[in-house]
């Protein structure tokens, strides 16, 4: 293996997802200042895929190192799995993982120690969660990851301008010129290709927008449609705060107290979680009423953690505001 290469274990990321503007290329600065602070792990780093209008984001447990290619291994799993959508359960070594698969893509990641308690009650509350249909599950014990030149490109962090391409193999990599000579030509040949297939979208869209401009009437009644779309849409699909939010503010509260999140299973209104805490914990649950996220908060259980005495592990559900009503925020 390339020493320059490293696939990092699915149980050392958190993975989250976001929808960001079109045509506005994002880079790893502009990320990590944007969203490192969501990272669960206190000393971590982040890795990040963009695809049109959403943003793929692996925060890791330990900081990465420069001009090396790091690629999440759920990335690769959901790769070589070729599953649309579903659910992977991958088991290693003392980790479980379900990998949430909606039309090729990754949704949700979520790892636990050991066995999964109740799977297959959590699996249907992901299936309603992200809506999926005849949903497939996939069981995967053994991996060996793979990887291709595409996927370097898409996760390195280098400039790939010809130049500093050139410079980072050569310094990184011991192999005949001829192969690397190969390996630029396939790169610029990919680059041309996408290219090509940006120019064919643009021209097709182009003339999409010339069969909607005919006609005044037509075009004022397709505007008065897409309006109301739009806020059928807010008052239906975005009622409650963005999964990002809600989490990411739990999680900073719950590093605040020096605790870790064992479990999370989300719904738009209601959010069960695992979490362990100091038995000391203070002021914990009205932090969290206080960002206004939560009408209400209820622990169901608790019992103390195997690891340390002064911790125990609470079940928790965290009931989620409403943020929108009758079209108004």
């Amino acid at each position: 293996m390339l020493n320059f290469i490293k696939v990092i274990p699915v149980e050392d990321t958190f993975f989250i997802k976001d929808n960001i503007p079109p045509n506005v290329k994002f880079t790893y600065d502009v990320v990590k200042l944007n969203y490192l602070d969501k990272s669960p792990f206190k000393n971590g780093d982040i890795i990040f895929l963009q695809k049109e209008d959403e943003i793929y984001i692996w925060f890791t447990r330990y900081p990465l190192e420069e001009n090396k290619v790091y690629i999440p291994e759920s990335y690769l799993l959901i790769k070589q799995a070729n599953l649309e959508n579903g659910f992977i359960i991958f088991k290693k070594r003392n980790y479980t993982t379900i990998l949430v698969i909606k039309n090729n893509q990754l949704q949700s990641q979520i790892t636990y120690k050991g066995n999964i308690p109740q799977l297959q009650i959590k699996l249907k509350l992901l299936e309603k969660e992200h809506s999926l249909k005849n949903p497939k599950v996939l069981e995967i014990t053994e991996f060996k990851p793979k990887y291709d030149i595409k996927d370097l490109i898409k996760f390195s962090r280098v400039d790939f301008s010809l130049e500093n391409v050139i410079k980072a193999v050569l310094n990184n990599i011991s192999i005949p010129l001829s192969i690397f000579f190969l390996g630029l030509l396939t790169y610029k040949f990919l680059d041309v290709k996408y290219l090509e297939k940006k120019k064919s979208h643009l021209e097709e869209k182009l003339f999409q927008l010339k069969v909607e401009n005919k006609g005044i009437k037509k075009k004022i009644q397709l505007a008065k449609e897409k309006s109301q779309f739009w806020n059928d849409f807010v008052e239906k699909e975005l009622k409650y705060p963005f999964p990002i939010v809600v989490i990411s503010n739990f999680a900073k509260i719950v590093n605040k107290y020096e605790g870790f999140i064992d479990d999370i299973i989300y719904s738009p209104d209601v959010v069960s979680v695992s979490v362990g805490l100091p038995k000391k914990r203070g002021n914990f649950i009205q932090e969290l009423l206080n960002t206004g996220l939560f009408k209400d908060i209820k622990i169901l259980g608790s019992s103390p953690d195997r690891l340390s005495k002064d911790y125990e592990v609470l079940s928790v559900e965290l009931y989620v505001k409403e943020w929108i009503k009758h079209g108004k925020k």
